[in-house]
C-alpha cells in the first residue's frame, strides 16, 4: 500500500506534464514517417500523380539518414525520379533496401527490396503501398520504443 500522496498540482514521478515521451524522444509515429495507408492510396489515385512526387520526397527525406547507410538528398532523388527515365524503378529498390535497414533499426525483420523492385516494374502503386507499409510498422515500433525509455 502506497501512503505517499502527491502534492496538489504536481505530476507523478516519471511523467511528463506535456504528454511527450521522456528524454525528448517523440512518441508520435508521424515523426518517424508514418502515413495512413488508405489516405496514401487515395491521394495517389485522385491527385493525378502529384502526391506520388510529394511522397517520393517525403520518403527520401525519412529514409535519408538511416543508420548504417550513406546519406541521400531528397530533392536530388525527386528530380532524378522526375527527369531520368526508369530511375524510379531503381529508386523503389533502393528505398526498399533503406526501409529494410530502417525496420531493422526499429527492431523488426522486414524483407521488401526485391518485392518493391518487382512491384515497381509491374504496378508502382503496389510498390508505394509496400514501402509505406514497412515505414509505418517501423514508425510505430520506434514510437513505442520512445515511450518505454
Amino acid at each position: 500500500m502506497n501512503y505517499y500522496q502527491q502534492p496538489y498540482g504536481q505530476q507523478p514521478y516519471g511523467q511528463n506534464p506535456y504528454g511527450q515521451a521522456p528524454f525528448g524522444f517523440p512518441n508520435d509515429p508521424k515523426t518517424y514517417g508514418y502515413t495512413d495507408l488508405l489516405t496514401h492510396i487515395l491521394l495517389c489515385m485522385f491527385t493525378c500523380g502529384v502526391w506520388s512526387f510529394i511522397w517520393i520526397y517525403r520518403t527520401s527525406k525519412t529514409l535519408s539518414n538511416v543508420y548504417g547507410m550513406s546519406r541521400q538528398e531528397p530533392v536530388a532523388q525527386l528530380l532524378l525520379c522526375f527527369f531520368v527515365p526508369f530511375y524510379v524503378i531503381y529508386w523503389f529498390y533502393e528505398q526498399g533496401r533503406r526501409a529494410e535497414v530502417y525496420a531493422r533499426n526499429a527492431g523488426l525483420q522486414e524483407q521488401c527490396a526485391t518485392m518493391a523492385l518487382v512491384f515497381g516494374l509491374l504496378n508502382s502503386m503496389l510498390a508505394f503501398y509496400l514501402i509505406q507499409d514497412v515505414i509505418n510498422r517501423s514508425a510505430k515500433a520506434m514510437a513505442a520504443r520512445a515511450v518505454r525509455r
